[in-house]
């Protein structure tokens, strides 16, 4: 199969970041099948078994390498569009800042599962799908108009794995697509599902509130003298937990700033030339590649399932015979009521990648010709069938217009290469003690000089980098937002505990407003136990506290939202709130909350309809979500699973 993609994919080299997995998603139910079958056994090393076949070790070191490579590009992308710091964080969040091993540990395992059943079910994908599917999976940038791929930049792209076991790769992930996609095929929302959210996050609701400003109950502590010997105790006990009132430590620093013009970096227009022409498939697109659809929506009768997936069959054959006839039998037959595509005798406007949702756009964007039809897809709306009326190629931004964001680029890039390679020389130098080269660059790069004093609580780069150095006098380089920096620690002042009389007032206030705290959630467990058999608005009377309605709300009420928050209520809380008559509490540092959820506006079904489709999308993709979740946990869980102890070390 790879000589088939070798002699029809030849084109010129693109430098593209690789996007063939998305994210490590759902218990690896698109991850790549790394292990293909000629490598099963049992002989040999193996790092995993799963129901007698085994996982060698070069595979599984395959499928690391691959973890590594998502995530590297993912913290290259992520760090260009929001800097380090917000990149790490999402990394964090996303669960890859955790061991590529342990990551490939469950991809390869649940992946072998899969291909395991997809070989008992006899599910096979033919050669031509599966490179139809290696060209659909491709960056924009990676493919021509003509549809040309090079060998070489795709080999560049991949370098855990050859060619043919790249294809092999993507020919068991389609087979183990196909097994999930069998397991989601009864898979619906049901009304009840799409209706109680659409109750929950657009229906108009009333709610009580009832304050407990913590304002209240600091006037109330302030009413009783502090002694000395209750503030140290308090003092005393902050900073044994905390050190809550120690004078952090303070580093003074030099800074000297570089920029990309005074270094000496030039960009010639043959690099912005070349540059565009290697980019502009993926980064200089004025208009994308968009296509004109017909649609054709049929009835889903959740009671009848079957009956519905019948019809729907035989229209969808007898269009497959005659996509001719596609118009008339979308005029005549089809339940979608927006008024443009019946005018339009079911053809919508154009689309482009990103504007439907997943499950319609992957099969329409595969479509080779025009007038071919999609499969049936079941939606919240019903059962879908598109046909491709006609095709839009992607058109190019000049050159011209983009010469001067290349060269920032291009000038950007070249700095950071050059400045790091520079000041790694530059700082071993100088631990070295050569001071003078250190003096000498500074100079003929000229460095822009800066001192400041920094703590750690200082919300900088300049203060996380020199709490890095490890000791007076020590010197460090780095690269942000375009500029290149070299930095000097020149003094360091440790942390230490001061005297208690140098900030009795500060803890004097913090020990007030502690007890000022516990007034009041005292107060807002008081209320809620007395709300269990009287109403809130009551509560509040006999309590004196403050009870205020929010009046008929929606989280889409921007004005209405905007103008309570202003006036303190609970905004997140409120609305997360499904049950009425039930009170429930919230605590924050200004302030305590007892609410309720008083009335839900009657149904309303025309603006339900609106939200209808929406909801159904969401909620279709939560299902999913979990149900595949759930199957490859059942998968895995009645599989027979064993680990090579000897060469696993995580």
């Amino acid at each position: 199969m790879i000589s088939t993609l070798r002699s029809t994919l030849k084109g010129p080299i693109v430098r593209v970041i690789m996007g063939i997995a998305v994210a490590l998603f759902v218990l690896a139910m698109v991850l790549p099948g790394l292990l293909d079958k000629t490598f099963k056994g049992k002989t040999g090393d193996w790092v995993f078994e799963v129901n007698d076949y085994r996982i060698s070790p070069a595979k599984f070191q395959r499928v690391v390498a691959e973890h590594r490579l998502q995530r590297s590009q993912m913290l290259q992308q992520l760090t260009e569009q929001y800097g380090p710091e917000m990149a790490q964080q999402l990394i964090k969040m996303s669960g890859l800042d955790a061991k590529p091993e342990k990551q490939a540990r469950h991809s390869a395992i649940a992946t072998e599962a899969l291909s395991q059943l997809a070989s008992k079910l006899n599910l096979d994908v033919p050669n031509e799908l599966v490179v139809a599917q290696i060209l659909a999976q491709l960056p924009p940038g990676m493919v021509d108009e003509a549809g040309n791929i090079d060998m070489r930049a795709l080999q560049q792209l991949i370098p855990y794995a050859t060619l043919d076991e790249f294809e092999d790769d993507m020919k068991t992930r389609m087979q183990n697509s196909q097994v999930l996609d069998m397991a989601e095929a009864g898979l619906y929302v049901p009304n009840f599902m799409l209706k109680n959210a659409y109750i929950q996050q657009f229906a108009n609701k009333n709610y009580g509130v009832l304050f407990f400003p913590v304002g209240k109950y600091l006037t109330e502590a302030k009413k009783t003298a502090l002694t000395d010997k209750e503030l140290k105790a308090f003092f005393a006990q902050e900073n044994k937990l905390s050190k809550r009132y120690w004078i952090p430590e303070k580093r003074s620093i030099t800074v000297w700033e570089f920029n990309p013009v005074n270094y000496g970096i030039k960009v010639p227009a043959k690099e912005i030339e070349r540059y565009y022409n290697t980019n502009k498939r993926q980064d200089f697109v004025e208009s994308p590649t968009q296509v004109l659809v017909r649609k054709l929506l049929l009835p889903f009768d959740e009671k009848n399932p079957t009956k519905s997936r019948d019809q729907a069959s035989k229209i969808h054959d007898a269009l497959t015979k005659s996509p001719s006839t596609f118009s008339a039998v979308a005029q005549s037959k089809s339940i979608d009521k927006d008024k443009d595509s019946a005018t339009r005798l079911g053809a919508l406007t154009w689309v482009k990648r990103g504007e439907l949702h997943e499950k319609i756009e992957k099969p329409l964007f595969a479509l080779k010709g025009d007038s071919e039809i999609t499969p049936i897809i079941h939606s919240p709306e019903g059962l879908e069938i598109y046909q491709r009326e006609s095709k839009k190629v992607q058109v190019y931004k000049p050159l011209k217009s983009v010469e001067g964001e290349i060269r920032d680029k291009l000038l950007s890039s070249k700095f950071e290469k050059a400045f790091t390679l520079a000041q790694r020389r530059v700082i071993n130098q100088y631990r070295d003690g050569e001071i003078a080269d250190l003096e000498k660059f500074i100079d003929v790069k000229h460095g822009k000089k800066a001192t400041y004093v920094v703590t750690k609580e200082s919300n900088d780069v300049y203060a996380k980098k020199a709490f890095e150095v490890k000791r007076t006098n020590g010197l460090v380089g780095y690269t942000n937002s375009g500029d290149g920096y070299l930095l000097k620690v020149t003094n360091i002042e440790k942390s230490k505990e001061p005297s208690f009389d140098s900030v009795k007032a500060q803890v004097q206030k913090d020990l007030y407003s502690s007890k000022a705290q516990a007034l009041m959630k005292k107060a807002v467990s008081n209320a809620q136990e007395a709300a269990k058999t009287k109403p809130l608005s009551k509560v509040a009377t006999e309590m004196g506290g403050q009870y205020k309605t929010t009046g008929l709300i929606n989280s889409e009420d921007q004005k209405k939202l905007e103008a309570l928050q202003k006036d303190k209520f609970p905004l997140q809380a409120l609305m997360g709130i499904t049950q009425k008559d039930m009170v429930r509490k919230d605590i924050t540092p200004e302030m305590g909350y007892l609410m309720v959820l008083l009335d839900v506006e009657p149904f309303n079904q025309e603006k339900y309809s609106e939200k209808k489709l929406a909801l159904g999308q969401s909620l279709q993709q939560q299902q999913e979500t979990l149900l595949k979740q759930g199957f490859i946990a059942s998968l895995l869980q009645n599989a027979t699973i064993k680990v090579n102890n000897k060469l696993t070390h995580y």
